[in-house]
């Protein structure tokens, strides 16, 4: 069976995501530390707070120190770090010292309702001991220390005790799904197959049973094997879905392996931005209808984006076609990385494709001082309440390479082009590039007998040398397949990158008449701190010149053109008037989206109007 080279055999060595990991390593895992320090959710774990005391447990805390713990794991798989490993540890020391007889942590349920264990289905106990898990599997493969790992056995087995044997909970399956991605990674670190079967079990009992209330937003209103349409909880959506393409590929179960077909089709088709986002409601941070893609209202949540990364890159071990691979390019370089401020240290929870600050005075939905999510939309901030995108950023960071490669026996697939090395089994791989800023890609491989590599869906010419020749190879399915023969190749790829304007489907009634600019993966946007107020007036012309401009500040190019934008001078003191033809020629700037509102307040806009 196909297989991911695993992110600890894989070493960024230059380029773009190098940066990122290594602002990731030195400055956001300690951002993130600093800030749930402050909040509490460290101390919460010595499950000591009383009545009356200040930073009350919540239910999902331990899901955000989970994350962070395995974001630790995986930047300690790299080298040591003293201050990461200590406080790695003390948090395992609060597990040990706090945790049941059987098992069972919950730092909210064992302080402020001891009495309610098990009791409510939307209470985030079987997600948050689905991050524990993942955590300590983390930690495990990190360290070889396996105390974390043997405690999460025991939750696990006591998880089994009472959902399956017992069935002394008020509920059958979890109302955020995560349990059961987290089982199966057990499962594979340990060879247990009673994990795995604990993971099928969640996934066969969802949606079976009567409707439930809000049965639709967490994906219980049908059994899995018959949902065909994503729906729901985006961020649930994604985790339940990973899980899906765990078990139907470990198991060979081909009705919930289609079922995962038609819901990604049904998300790429329909549901998905041109940034990679998903999920476009703020109620219930949901999907909603097909091509229901507002931009201004855009939720976008940032976990939801690292969430369809999940889903698509375990797709694609089932199925090798780039639509996967394209997918989690997509949402890399546009939908997540919007979710982190240039410095590292900020984030946003959502990821709209269009701002104006003004908005902010006009919304009547709710009073004022009960709109918490408002600042999200103009700039990053420190923490959340609900702090779950925070640590979920840091984890794919530092896990990131293990998101390149794949191998079969002598075969090797590159899916990802960054600057990296990777060394497994017998097959050594060096990757040299400054994609996405050059589209040249030169991979030096000893070892592998048949190399694919993926050519990008935007990509409409490139170029192949092989050992200096020039080179045709067999494409199937987005992939470029070439045989060698035993000893050292260099494969050089030139992918065609020119600056394309792209429009939406005619039924996304939001994008009518207007263009996006994409160069490479990259979306572009333009904000009023370059092109001055009122950048929904901005108008491109699809015959216009491009200028790439290198900015170091980005690490990746800015755009630069001409278009045309209508005259508010000429309005005078009217509201409306007889249409004039007043457009004016005017210099036009644009930056990567996913670098917007790194400047202070701006307007912002990624749908442009053609000219």
């Amino acid at each position: 069976m196909m297989e991911y080279i695993p992110y600890s055999s894989v070493e960024m060595k230059d380029g773009f995501w190098h940066s990122k990991q290594k602002l990731n390593r030195e400055v956001t895992i300690f951002a993130v530390l600093e800030q749930f320090q402050k909040t509490g959710r460290f101390d919460a774990l010595q499950c000591n707070w009383k009545p009356g005391m200040p930073n009350k447990p919540h239910i999902f805390w331990d899901s955000d120190i989970a994350k962070w713990v395995e974001s630790a794991a995986y930047i300690l798989q790299k080298g040591p770090d003293e201050r990461l490993e200590s406080i790695c540890e003390w948090v395992i020391d609060q597990i040990e010292k706090n945790r049941t007889s059987e098992g069972y942590f919950n730092s909210f349920y064992l302080t402020v309702e001891p009495q309610g264990r098990w009791q409510g289905r939307g209470n985030h106990e079987l997600y948050c001991a689905g991050h524990w898990i993942e955590a300590a599997v983390a930690y495990y493969e990190a360290t070889g220390r396996d105390r974390f790992l043997h405690m999460m056995e025991e939750f696990a087995r006591y998880i089994q005790q009472v959902f399956v044997k017992e069935q002394s909970a008020s509920f059958v399956t979890p109302g955020h799904e995560e349990i059961e991605l987290a089982l199966y990674k057990l499962y594979r670190c340990t060879g247990k197959t009673e994990y795995r079967d604990l993971s099928k079990f969640f996934l066969d009992n969802r949606g079976v049973r009567p409707r439930e209330p809000e049965a639709m937003g967490i994906q219980s209103h049908l059994p899995v094997r018959e949902q065909k349409s994503a729906k729901g909880h985006a961020v649930r959506a994604m985790y339940l879905y990973s899980a899906m393409a765990d078990i139907a590929r470990d198991c060979c179960d081909q009705k919930m392996q289609e079922a995962c077909e038609a819901l990604f089709q049904d998300i790429v088709r329909h549901k998905l931005y041109i940034t990679g986002g998903i999920g476009s409601s703020k109620h219930g941070e949901a999907f909603t209808i097909p091509y229901d893609l507002p931009n201004k209202e855009a939720y976008t949540e940032t976990c939801a984006a690292i969430g369809l990364i999940f889903f698509s890159s375990r797709l694609l071990l089932s199925q090798v076609d780039s639509i996967y691979g394209d997918v989690v390019e997509q949402v890399l370089y546009n939908g997540f990385l919007s979710g982190l401020s240039l410095d590292g240290k900020a984030f946003f929870y959502t990821n709209p494709l269009e701002l104006c600050p003004e908005w902010l005075e006009k919304d009547v939905d709710k009073p004022k001082e009960d709109q918490p999510w408002l600042p999200w939309l103009t700039q990053r901030v420190k923490v959340f309440g609900c702090s779950c995108c925070p640590p979920n950023v840091t984890r794919l960071l530092a896990s990131l390479g293990g998101y390149q490669y794949t191998y079969e026996g002598d075969a090797l697939w590159v899916h990802q082009y960054m600057d990296s090395e990777a060394v497994h089994g017998g097959m050594q791989i060096r990757q040299e590039t400054q994609y996405p800023n050059d589209g040249r890609i030169s991979i030096t491989v000893d070892g592998v007998g048949r190399l694919a590599f993926r050519i990008p869906g935007w990509c409409s010419a490139y170029k192949i040398f092989l050992d200096g020749q020039p080179w045709e190879g067999e494409e199937k399915r987005g992939y470029v397949y070439l045989r060698l023969p035993p000893g050292r190749h260099n494969l050089e790829l030139q992918l065609d990158m020119p600056c394309v304007l792209v429009e939406a489907h005619p039924r996304v009634r939001e994008d009518a008449g207007r263009v996006a600019v994409r160069r490479g993966p990259v979306v572009y946007c333009v904000e009023s701190v370059d092109n001055g107020p009122m950048v929904s007036e901005i108008m491109l012309d699809g015959k216009a010149f491009w200028e790439a401009e290198y900015e170091e500040t980005y690490g990746m190019h800015i755009l630069h053109t001409k278009g045309l934008r209508r005259n508010p001078d000429g309005f005078g003191d009217c509201l409306y008037r007889e249409m004039v033809e007043d457009r004016l020629p005017v210099k036009i700037t644009m930056v990567p989206y996913y670098a917007f509102a790194n400047r202070g307040v701006s307007e912002m806009q990624v749908w442009l109007l053609r000219a």
